[in-house]
């Protein structure tokens, strides 16, 4: 599995540095179906272009036939996913947990 650690903001400050660390992720993958795990535990902040950014990857692992796991998520990140109603578009798992 190929795992991404998010800590601080994911705002839209940070967006474009982190699209290239997501974009080498899914790209190092060593098969098709490989889920990509975001581990936010250490993640604070999360503006709209955070959430769109995190959108696009669940998108695209669709259209690729990957999953997208959130690892640790917290309280803020999991109600903003909820009050957005996209919750569904990701797999939520405890921070540690192995497939």
């Amino acid at each position: 599995m190929t795992e991404v650690t998010i800590q601080g903001e994911l705002t839209i400050y940070e967006v474009a540095a982190m699209q290239k660390r997501l974009r080498d992720a899914v790209a190092a993958r060593s098969a098709a179906d490989e889920p990509v795990r975001l581990e936010v535990s250490g993640l604070g902040t999360c503006d709209g272009a955070g959430l769109q950014l995190l959108l696009a990857l669940a998108r695209s692992g669709r259209e690729q036939g990957f999953a997208v796991e959130l690892a640790g998520t917290g309280g803020g990140l999991r109600r903003l996913l909820d009050r957005q109603a996209v919750s569904d578009r990701f797999r939520f798992v405890e921070a540690g947990e192995t497939a």
